[in-house]
């Protein structure tokens, strides 16, 4: 899209701003995961992945059910 709507004297300047505005989220994320290994013990972050997964499964099939209930009637 970039090359085909845009005139190609600015086509370099959008791509890199493109290209920063995707990529420093990433690098964020990576930087705080790598930080959160090193601070935090494998077996919280474990146990909180669980819960967190947990959580959300039961959510959806309470939801599953109530669209279910909600279709029927």
């Amino acid at each position: 899209m970039i090359q085909t709507k845009l005139p190609s004297a600015i086509q370099g300047r959008v791509n890199t701003s493109l290209e920063a505005i995707t990529s420093i989220p990433f690098s964020l994320s990576f930087l705080v995961s790598t930080l959160m290994t090193i601070v935090v013990s494998y077996k919280i972050m474990l146990f909180c992945m669980v819960v967190v997964t947990t959580s959300a499964a039961c959510f959806l099939l309470l939801m599953i059910r109530k669209v279910r209930n909600y279709n029927d009637s």
